[in-house]
């Protein structure tokens, strides 16, 4: 006679089965079957079969983002309450409205993806390895959530000098991955537009500061630079 768990493999790979090959299903909605189906196994004995399928959707991403901060960790060596340094980019940024608020910490990562019924919280090895990301937030609610990344831009010049990167949307969600509202996105067009701007400007004044340190090594008799004027640029804040 088959043990419990093994009816509860076969059912799953049954439904499973079904799911993907029905005529009119997605990848997607497959996608999404294989990521129950992965969570059912794991806890034949604490599913639920009367949980709706918006808890059941909930409790899955959960465990996943779960399983995914744990690899990243591991991974990273970055323990959760570890603070990523988010310099150049603002640690706050406000427009029309909407607050964009860094996500520096693996626990806050977490927070926002359980808050918005998504799988940010996966993301903790990529924002340590470079990844930017936001939760953007109407009256204190969360309304979506934002990753950046960067490429580097090379400015015409001497080789390694005005080299800065830019920043660009690698993805921007709402809630359970829902579209967010016209101007949730016009807001970020232009909170990435100034991030750019200001990264660029910061970065030109420091290949100057390279500049002059150079010409000061090389001719140190006929040049006295005041360097006073070199204010922290370590953390622009932005005023829009």
């Amino acid at each position: 006679m088959a043990s419990r768990s093994e009816i509860n493999n076969y059912r799953c790979l049954l439904f499973e089965w079904a799911a993907t090959n029905f005529p009119g299903v997605t990848y997607t909605e497959a996608d999404v079957v294989g990521h129950m189906v992965d969570f059912v196994r794991a806890h034949p004995d604490t599913f639920n079969p009367v949980w709706t399928l918006e808890r059941a959707r909930a409790e899955e991403q959960k465990w996943h983002a779960d399983l995914a901060l744990a690899e990243a960790v591991e991974r990273t060596g970055a323990p959760l309450d570890t603070v990523v340094d988010y310099a150049p980019l603002p640690l706050l940024w406000e427009y029309g409205g909407f607050s964009f608020v860094a996500l520096q910490t693996g626990k806050a990562v977490h927070a926002e993806g359980v808050a918005m019924h998504h799988c940010v919280a996966s993301y903790w090895g990529d924002v340590v390895d470079g990844s930017r990301i936001y939760s953007i937030l109407e009256n204190g609610s969360r309304v979506a959530t934002l990753e950046l990344t960067s490429r580097p831009t090379q400015h015409k010049g001497p080789k390694r000098i005005g080299q800065h990167s830019r920043y660009q949307v690698s993805q921007l969600g709402g809630a359970r991955n829902s579209r967010p509202a016209p101007e949730v996105a016009e807001a970020v067009g232009t909170c990435v537009e100034e991030i750019n701007n200001r990264v660029r400007v910061v970065t030109t004044a420091g290949a100057i500061d390279q500049l002059l340190d150079l010409a000061v090594v090389i001719f140190p008799p006929l040049l006295r630079v005041d360097r006073s004027r070199s204010a922290d640029r370590s953390h622009p804040r932005f005023e829009p």
